[in-house]
């Protein structure tokens, strides 16, 4: 079974949930960083597919820009992965 999971924010917390999927993930998984901050949510995308490269693991990263501020938006951030 493929899972999905949508982080929300590009800080230091979101980084380290995502290179500690990217170590353990046991199921394939897809992770969707949802930021405003571009080149940090860029950077978090690369370096989740290269943690799971490394270990081996089947967890896919990828980004999705989404302004949280935004009243709403959090429903549009998901819907536009195109996991619902």
């Amino acid at each position: 079974m493929t899972g999905t999971i949508l982080l929300f924010g590009t800080g230091a917390f979101a980084g380290r949930i995502a290179c500690d999927i990217g170590a353990t993930a046991r199921s394939p998984v897809t992770v969707v960083i949802a930021g405003r901050n571009a080149a940090r949510r860029d950077w978090l995308v690369t370096a989740g597919n290269a943690r799971a490269a490394v270990f081996g693991t089947p967890a896919r990263f990828l980004g999705a820009p989404c302004d949280l501020l935004e009243p709403g938006r959090r429903g549009r951030c998901w819907r536009r992965t195109g996991r619902m």
